[in-house]
């Protein structure tokens, strides 16, 4: 089947980590800004199937339900792991329709292997990287970590949220003028994971005190079960998802796309504890 091309639109330099909110932010796609967007329902469709980052498997059932009100096309197959292993499994001939990743590392294999170009690829929305502690722990600061005993639990370094964690805390340990931070928090580590969604079920599981997330990995959750750790005023980072419309992809792909990137659904991403871009 013919691939539909997506049109490049300006704002792509703000993909990745946004470290210190600097920068401008990427315009979010729209249904106006692709080709090939359906205004009347589509029919006679088969199923997607969307490889989608771990941390996105609890929003995409929403999305998938304005999809199919929408379009009247079945609702879409989601396949949620770590987004460098969705990459790997593309690579090796996976017929995945559209890939839904944490961040731009794991498109970089789909652009070596020319399956896509940088040009394939759009922003949809940004979560804020977060330190969080179980309640009644004792646990209310940052420093409040370095306590002998405390039970952290983090990303490889090999995954997104992994990746994210390193670049907090050397963030930290800059802010502050020394190591002695990142030093205490990584040796009170206990477990790395290798996806977000792990971090998370090991955290709110109670085998870990402390534990570094996406803002929106805490949706769902009793907000009495966790503090979120201050940060220092100077230090921020985000994570930017990014999305692209594979090759050979079957009728809705883009239609998918312009679901997600919506202004009028920018609610549904709120309410889980992403930020649409340019907000």
């Amino acid at each position: 089947m013919h691939r539909r091309r997506l049109i490049r639109f300006v704002g792509m330099g703000a993909i990745g980590a946004a470290l210190c909110a600097c920068g401008e932010r990427a315009v979010m796609p729209t249904a106006k800004n692709l080709e090939g967007s359906a205004q009347t329902p589509l029919v006679n469709g088969e199923a997607l199937t969307c490889a989608v980052a771990s941390s996105l498997e609890k929003i995409m059932p929403s999305f998938s339900r304005l999809f199919v009100d929408t379009y009247a096309l079945p609702s879409p197959i989601f396949q949620a792991a770590a987004s460098g292993t969705l990459a790997t499994q593309i690579v090796e001939g996976a017929p995945f329709d559209l890939f839904l990743a944490a961040d731009m590392v794991a498109m970089q294999s789909l652009i070596a292997s020319n399956l896509v170009t940088p040009a394939d690829i759009h922003p949809l929305v940004q979560t804020d990287i977060v330190i969080v502690a179980r309640s009644r722990r004792g646990i209310a600061t940052l420093d409040d970590t370095r306590k002998s005993g405390t039970k952290i639990v983090v990303g490889d370094a090999q995954v997104p949220i992994g990746r994210y964690t390193q670049l907090l805390l050397a963030a930290i340990s800059t802010h502050r003028g020394d190591r002695s931070f990142s030093q205490a928090f990584t040796e009170n580590i206990v477990s790395y994971e290798d996806k977000a969604a792990a971090v998370t079920q090991k955290f709110f599981g109670g085998d870990a005190d402390v534990a570094v997330l996406y803002r929106s990995d805490l949706y769902g959750y009793d907000t009495n079960d966790y503090v979120v750790l201050p940060l220092p005023q100077e230090v921020s980072l985000q994570s930017t998802y990014v999305s692209v419309v594979l090759p050979g992809a079957k009728q809705g792909a883009i239609e998918f796309v312009n679901v997600l990137t919506n202004p009028a659904h920018a609610g549904i991403w709120s309410n889980h504890g992403f930020r649409p871009l340019g907000t």
